[in-house]
């Protein structure tokens, strides 16, 4: 009448043996832990530094903009500056370029710059290079 049904616990497929042995639920628990500590600690470190340039990055549109009313390099050059700072981000002169195009009617607002991440506690160093651009119609 009834077929004869035998159950058993199925391994499983591709994984070390070291996770599917006995306590291999734990261990793969703890692995799984580290790599969830791992990814929060890098995102902790890391995105900060991108929110920034996001940031200045808005800004950079702001200063293009307002390049329509302000025909001073020079000043728009301090607005971008006091912006980085007000960030804390360091741009030097040499990093920003402002081009005007007369014949086009337009400006160009490039910059780049370094950001370096101190990955703590372990004192190793990354090193983030970003670049801005802003365009205007002029």
């Amino acid at each position: 009448m009834g077929a004869n049904v035998h159950r058993h616990r199925m391994k499983p497929v591709g994984l070390p043996a070291i996770l599917v042995g006995r306590g291999g639920g734990v261990v793969a628990k703890v692995l799984v832990f580290l790599l969830l500590a791992a990814a929060v600690y890098f995102g902790v470190m890391l995105i900060p530094p991108y929110v920034e340039n996001f940031k200045f990055d808005s800004a950079l549109d702001a200063v293009a903009r307002h390049s329509v009313i302000e025909k001073n390099d020079n000043v728009l050059l301090a607005m971008i500056q006091k912006e980085a700072t007000t960030l804390g981000i360091q741009v030097l002169g040499d990093d920003i370029s402002i081009q005007r195009d007369a014949e086009k009617s337009s400006i160009s607002i490039r910059t780049r710059y370094r950001r370096v991440v101190v990955l703590k506690p372990f004192g190793a160093t990354l090193s983030l290079d970003f670049s801005n651009d802003a365009q205007q119609k002029l």
